[in-house]
């Protein structure tokens, strides 16, 4: 990987930001990390016809001075990211007559693939839980933010009577007669 970089001279204005009495008069000085998020501000004018195209970036935006000055932007990007969206998820959940009544549980988090080494042919995917709405039939909600959420689903009982055996399935549906369907000609 190439990585490439600029040199330019400290501003007296960024010395007293920084809070700096000394800089080097000759070469150069590292300064990522005395970067903050307030020296940042990002402007984007989002066409407002292109709003669905335009969702991760309506998501980021405000947040873009805390992700380029951490030290992990990717990360803090994909945590803002489903913040944003379990929030929107679940007003959305409340509005719609189609939920009232019913119990839901709505989990959001960050599925998070891992390279594969040289030998596997797939990426591990992690699920990190981030929060959760739990809703009754009654319509009464409750928001389990991380902590309790991952410990409510530690308690849970690890045995599912509903399991399958996914790779038995798959194997059964190979070996099964194939079923043919016919779709018509179109009649000119």
């Amino acid at each position: 990987m190439h990585l490439e970089s600029k040199s330019y001279e400290v501003s007296p204005w960024l010395l007293r930001f920084l809070k700096e009495e000394s800089w080097p008069a000759e070469g150069y000085r590292r300064i990522g990390s005395l970067l903050s998020a307030e020296l940042f501000e990002f402007r984007r004018r989002l066409v407002e016809d292109q709003k669905e195209s335009n969702v991760l970036e309506q998501n980021l935006i405000k947040a873009m001075p805390w992700i380029v000055t951490s030290s992990a932007p990717l990360l803090t990007g994909a945590k803002i990211n489903t913040l944003v969206e379990f929030d929107r998820s679940f007003r959305t959940i409340l509005k719609s007559d189609s939920y009232r009544g019913r119990r839901v549980v709505y989990i959001a988090g960050l599925h998070i693939d891992i390279s594969p080494h040289a030998a596997e042919t797939f990426p591990v995917t992690k699920f990190v839980p981030w929060a959760a709405y739990v809703q009754s039939r009654d319509n009464s909600y409750r928001i389990l933010e991380q902590e309790e959420l991952v410990k409510v689903l530690k308690a849970q009982d690890d045995h599912n009577p509903d399991q399958i055996d996914l790779e038995a399935v798959i194997q059964t549906m190979a070996e099964t007669d194939e079923i043919k369907i016919e779709i018509p000609e179109p009649k000119s």
